[in-house]
């Protein structure tokens, strides 16, 4: 059975800066200590500029592999990450 959403990040916005909070390496986003994020969490990507392997505006995203001070992206609920091209 599947998991239900999580919407508590309905309305939180984060920003992101690609030069300094995406690791292209690891494909990662550094978030930094406290971000609250958790693995099967969905989250809107949503920027008139995409970040590198998200090249859609308003895309749903799940969170995986969350640390505390990173979190991953993936197209699918514990899915493998998304390649984050550099």
């Amino acid at each position: 059975m599947a998991r239900p959403l999580k919407a508590r990040y309905a309305n939180v916005a984060v920003t992101i800066n690609q030069s300094a909070n995406v690791d292209t390496v690891n494909d990662t986003i550094i978030l930094g200590s406290g971000h609250s994020f958790a693995n099967g969490d969905l989250i809107v990507y949503s920027s008139p500029f995409p970040i590198v392997g998200i090249s859609a505006n308003n895309v749903q995203r799940f969170v995986v592999n969350a640390t505390p001070t990173t979190i991953q992206l993936s197209s699918t609920r514990g899915g493998p990450p998304n390649d984050f091209v550099g």
